[in-house]
């Protein structure tokens, strides 16, 4: 063999090294981006599911969508900047002038307990508790109070409003 021939054989053996170096190379990078894909993806599933953990606390509620709701609308209150003027949309629920009393006043045609739990116009809406404090702190309450020895001084004249 001539020594053209043994260049010639070098050359194509240090070429085909470079081939092949090269693809190894080009083959270690796809793995290292599908690794880091994975890993990617692992992360982000490991956030959503901590995320999904603690963010389940309104759903403990007692009426959860409800609740939810409010928060939403809350963030947009603060989002807009100026949540003293903001107009939120969500409905507030507001129970009657105690409903019990107010069916006893209707059935039993009672006038005064009628104005007590505002059945009946008046001029300015009555709150039962301020009016049943008046009877407590009254002075025919309070004699009675003074009278009993039986009834307990915690329950007669003890409280004041």
């Amino acid at each position: 063999m001539s020594w053209k021939a043994v260049v010639i054989i070098i050359i194509i053996f240090i070429i085909i090294n470079i081939i092949i170096v090269v693809i190894i190379i080009i083959i270690l990078t796809i793995i290292i981006i599908i690794v880091t894909i994975i890993i990617i993806i692992i992360i982000i599933i490991i956030i959503i599911i901590i995320i999904w953990l603690l963010c389940r606390w309104w759903q403990e509620a007692d009426s959860p969508w409800q609740l939810l709701a409010v928060c939403y609308d809350v963030q947009a209150a603060l989002a807009s900047g100026n949540p003293e003027t903001y107009c939120s949309r969500i409905p507030v629920h507001q129970d009657g002038s105690c409903n019990g009393l107010q069916h006893y006043a209707a059935l039993g045609r009672d006038e005064s307990g009628g104005r007590a739990v505002n059945l009946l116009p008046v001029d300015k809406p009555q709150v039962r508790l301020l009016l049943m404090a008046g009877l407590i702190n009254s002075q025919p309450w309070r004699s009675f109070c003074s009278q009993s020895e039986e009834v307990s001084s915690a329950v007669c004249c003890s409280t004041q409003f």
